[in-house]
């Protein structure tokens, strides 16, 4: 930490980066992880692809079948419901944020998120129902009546054909700051992470924006953007995003995604 208002510290050596491939599992990598704040912690964040590749691995049958185009809308807390079938395209088209059951949370909320978005079931629901279309960052909330840890519902996902999602849309908050050197927060960072995790609001402009907001920044949510656009279909790497956070002076606006608890 420093005279700058927010903290990134680098995690111990030892987190590693699991990775499926078409040739089975790689060696473990390094996971570039910034334990912000808390001394000690050993964190761990996990990026795992869903591919065709692995699916023909496994050597699964994939026969050709219609993706269901129904949506069912939930509710008013941002979820719907989306109907994934991987056999006709050989794989659900995305990659998933998750925690490691033996870990400790870089993020206390725990969430399963979309991380990145290539082809496959995601790719044709998406264009099936533009309207309910999946974007990096949603939070899958349940799979097939299975919710709880994310772990659990990663389990579900990658050793189903079928999965039937509950996904939580975040609100994305436009936070304007005055003074990027003073931000006050706590920020844990991986390649493996959907954008900055935030781990603590501390005094300084985010928790000043917060005094007079109706949806307040808090711990769990995500920086996805610096003066630029969320769109939903592509990310920032975390670093790139750091080194543009350390960088910047002055104003600037934050743009993040916020997760309400379930």
């Amino acid at each position: 930490s420093g005279s700058s208002g927010h903290t990134f510290s680098k995690a111990p050596p030892g987190p590693t980066l699991a990775m499926l491939c078409c040739c089975g599992i790689e060696e473990p990598k390094k996971l570039e992880l910034a334990d912000a704040g808390v001394a000690g912690e050993d964190q761990k964040l996990t990026f795992v692809p869903i591919t065709a590749d692995t699916a023909k691995e496994l050597n699964e049958d994939l026969p050709e079948q219609k993706l269901p185009a129904s949506v069912r809308v939930l509710g008013e807390d941002g979820q719907f419901e989306v109907r994934l079938d991987k056999r006709s395209s050989g794989s659900y088209g995305f990659s998933l944020e998750y925690d490691f059951k033996d870990s400790v949370h870089a993020d206390a909320k725990d969430p399963c998120l979309l991380l990145s978005l290539h082809g496959g079931a995601a790719q044709q629901w998406n264009t099936t129902c533009p309207e309910q279309r999946l974007k990096v960052g949603d939070r899958i909330v349940a799979v097939n009546g299975t919710s709880g840890a994310s772990q659990a519902i990663f389990d579900v996902i990658k050793d189903t054909q079928e999965a039937t999602l509950t996904i939580q849309r975040p609100k994305e908050l436009k936070v304007p700051i005055k003074n990027c050197r003073a931000l006050g927060l706590d920020i844990a960072y991986a390649d493996s992470a959907v954008g900055l995790i935030i781990k603590k609001v501390n005094p300084g402009c985010v928790q000043k924006w917060n005094e007079s907001a109706t949806s307040k920044v808090s711990a769990g949510d995500r920086i996805v953007a610096l003066d630029g656009t969320h769109t939903g279909d592509s990310e920032v790497a975390a670093a790139t995003l750091l080194d543009q956070l350390k960088s910047k002076e002055g104003e600037a606006t934050l743009t993040i995604l916020s997760f309400p608890p379930l």
